[in-house]
């Protein structure tokens, strides 16, 4: 879990918030909050989508007591708190929405941080594995395993292995999406059953 702001959080990558800090922070019940999510006007997909209900069991003293409240993405919090007014409610709006960009912010650095890492990566297995290299030309000719397994000098059962290492590391050329300038259009090499490799 991830955290810019005590009010919201990273969960499963996307930004969330919860209907107990929303009560807490807009002075509201936390029993009124519930009913008003309950009480939304909006369609079952999008309450399924931004409204999660969840159970935590809570210790008091020396019972236990269940605990219900609902996780709340970005727009399930903009759907619900539009209606909240006054001078507080404005403030803790704004701090809410400051809140969900930087995390978004913060993620996608992230990912174009693991991106650019992933792409280094496997770079540098290619330019040291010479297996590697070597069989990635082979599959953009569309050569077949038996092929492969002659060209290279090794048993078919060694490029399976070959192949599904490079599998495991994205490093097949039909795992490479690219774009194609002429037109615009996302495209993809030629898939392992057109190759004749379903290993």
């Amino acid at each position: 879990m991830t955290t810019v702001s005590p009010i919201v959080h990273l969960e499963d990558g996307q930004p969330v918030t919860t209907s107990l800090l929303i009560a807490e922070l807009f002075c509201k019940e936390h029993k009124d909050v519930l009913r008003a999510v309950r009480n939304l006007d909006c369609t079952p997909h999008f309450r399924e989508r931004n409204f999660a209900l969840t159970c935590e069991i809570k210790q008091l003293g020396m019972s236990k007591r269940e605990a219900s409240f609902y996780k709340i993405t970005r727009d399930g919090f903009s759907f619900l708190c539009m209606g909240f007014t006054g001078k507080d409610a404005a403030i803790w709006k704004e701090n809410y929405i400051n809140a969900f960009n930087q995390l978004e912010r913060q993620v996608i650095h992230q990912q174009t941080t693991l991106v650019h890492l992933n792409t280094k990566l496997k770079d540098k297995l290619m330019s040291q594995h010479l297996r590697y290299r070597q069989m990635y030309r082979y599959l953009q000719k569309e050569l077949s395993q038996e092929e492969i397994a002659r060209c290279m000098q090794i048993s078919t059962r060694m490029v399976r292995m070959l192949y599904r290492e490079m599998q495991e590391f994205e490093l097949l050329p039909e795992q490479e999406v690219f774009v194609l300038a002429h037109t615009g259009r996302i495209s993809r090499m030629a898939t392992q059953s057109q190759l004749g490799l379903e290993m």
